[in-house]
């Protein structure tokens, strides 16, 4: 496909520039799929149950619903919590799933 050329050419251009020559396609292939296997592991999503029921309270967070009326889950990312000597920014990529039962964590964080 034209991925796999661009990046046969690349890593062509960056093997000259090391002053290595490029083994052939061989290596190429294997040096792809060494590519597409990290870029599997780094793209897994990991979603962990909070260990409150409830995330903290904030302001100035993003809410987010997605899917239809049946399937919808609702996204928080951000926000500010004051907790009465300082202000902290929060960082982090929450999921709400309303089909989850009343006894199993609603909420996960996003790692």
């Amino acid at each position: 496909s034209k991925l796999d050329k661009a990046a046969r050419k690349r890593m062509k251009k960056e093997a000259k520039e090391l002053g290595e020559e490029a083994g052939g396609e061989e290596d190429v292939d294997e040096l792809l799929e060494l590519y597409r296997q990290k870029d599997e592991e780094v793209s897994k999503t990991i979603m962990e149950p909070l260990e409150q029921e409830f995330p903290l309270p904030r302001s100035n967070a993003t809410l987010t619903l997605s899917g239809d009326d049946k399937n919808g889950q609702m996204y928080l990312f951000g926000g500010e919590y004051y907790d009465g000597v300082e202000n902290i920014v929060l960082d982090e990529l929450l999921c709400w799933d309303p089909k989850k039962g009343e006894n199993e964590t609603r909420w996960e964080k996003i790692l």
